[in-house]
């Protein structure tokens, strides 16, 4: 059994050598051996250089040893990537890689430590702004309408609800419209069945609440708003698609992708910039999938660190 480089360089960023096709053609310089030697050979992802673009090994094997060449190659896949300044190994790779068994797929349905942890931070954090915006708007209502501000807030909660169900709707449909097409489905939401107690929860509230007074919307419309929401968000799936990923609800672009990585359950972390960038998005990969799931943030955004 050989082990070579797969290329004599690195990845080249795209683009660079479009003037120069020898130095193309020269990037295959190590791979012609296997066949003109007439021998099994496989590349597998070796991790990444210091400036950050991938790089890979080849195996090459004795003739017709393939079935001995794709259990070293599948030793290989779970070590330790080469050159990654942390010394770790590849960030989705540490976890289970079992081999697709289609028709088949596990998908997740139990949420991680690590999906929970990031989930109950950015709840956290969002409430405390939604608290702090609302308190903003009803004390400015309650400046300039002569009212309490008890009252106030009921009404500012209505308006930023409702402003905030046009304005989902909007990035949402935008979303699905340049997404492009479907490259990867890792399944439905995990734990789905919370936010269908949710949405059950907002359709009893809007049943108690029907005769209610509201500042805004009448009955208990609020709820049932609430509650369509919630079913809304119960079937989201997590698909990575041409322009971004599609995580549940919303689509992340690839350029707004700056750092990811898989925590030792096999979540997949990242940072994003942008208006949510204070957010962090944990996304469960099924394990059968986030081999390929590195394959393409390697190749969608090669501009991302992986940590």
């Amino acid at each position: 059994m050989l082990l070579t480089p797969t290329a004599p360089m690195v990845a080249y960023r795209l683009g660079e050598n479009a003037g120069d096709p020898l130095a193309v053609y020269l990037g295959d310089v190590d791979t012609v051996l296997a066949n003109l030697a007439g021998v099994p050979a496989v590349s597998v992802p070796a991790g990444t250089a210091e400036d950050g673009l991938p790089c890979g090994v080849q195996f090459l094997a004795p003739a017709l040893e393939d079935a001995r060449l794709l259990r070293v190659m599948g030793g290989a896949r779970g070590g330790r990537r080469r050159g990654v300044r942390s010394g770790r190994p590849s960030p989705l790779a540490r976890a289970d890689t079992t081999p697709i068994r289609w028709g088949r797929m596990r998908y997740c349905t139990r949420m991680t430590t690590t999906a929970w942890g990031v989930g109950l931070k950015n709840a956290l954090i969002v409430t405390a702004g939604l608290l702090a915006v609302c308190g903003v708007l009803a004390a400015t209502i309650a400046l300039v309408a002569d009212r309490t501000f008890s009252s106030s807030f009921g009404l500012a909660f209505d308006l930023f609800w409702i402003g905030s169900l046009v304005l989902f709707a909007f990035f949402w449909l935008r979303g699905r419209r340049v997404g492009g097409r479907v490259l990867l489905d890792c399944g439905p939401r995990p734990l789905r069945w919370l936010f269908l107690l949710n949405a059950a929860t907002g359709v009893f509230l809007a049943w108690e609440g029907a005769s209610a007074e509201v500042p805004v919307l009448p009955g208990g419309l609020r709820y049932v708003l609430l509650a369509a929401f919630w079913i809304f968000m119960a079937f989201g799936r997590l698909q990575f698609r041409e322009n971004g990923i599609w995580a549940y609800d919303g689509l992340l672009r690839w350029s707004n992708v700056v750092t990811y990585h898989a925590a030792d359950d096999g979540t997949l972390v990242l940072r994003t910039r942008g208006f949510w960038s204070f957010l962090r998005s944990a996304l469960q990969v099924p394990p059968e999938q986030r081999e390929a799931v590195e394959k393409l943030l390697l190749e969608h955004a090669p501009h991302a660190h992986s940590t």
